[in-house]
């Protein structure tokens, strides 16, 4: 999974979660790579298998609430923002982990589904 911001390009690997910083121009990494969050156009995942996300971004916040249901049970959390530029919350394609992100942070959960 890869997120970008206007300055730089982050490649999140699930396996051992962990977010690396690529060497790459934003826009040249975006005009060539479909599967990226973050300041595009794309749609992040908001409903998989029996997993469902949600949340009403509020630019001007120092926090983001974010619904989310996972094994049937509903949660919310707060996700604390620094910037009002962008963020965006998503579920993986596997319904394993929930992402959350902004330009200043990034955090991953792992939801209690099994893959």
């Amino acid at each position: 999974m890869h997120a970008f911001d206007y300055d730089e390009v982050f490649k999140i690997d699930l396996s051992d979660v962990s977010v690396e910083v690529l060497d790459e121009d934003p826009y040249a990494f975006a005009d060539a790579h479909a599967g990226f969050l973050g300041v595009s156009g794309n749609e992040p995942l908001l409903s998989v298998g029996s997993s469902t996300v949600s949340y009403a971004f509020d630019p001007t916040g120092d926090s983001q609430t974010v619904h989310f249901v996972s094994q049937g049970q509903p949660n919310d959390m707060e996700f604390r923002t620094l910037s009002g530029d962008w963020f965006f919350a998503s579920l993986t394609a596997e319904e394993s982990y929930l992402v959350i992100a902004e330009p200043y942070l990034l955090e991953v959960y792992r939801l209690g589904v099994s893959s």
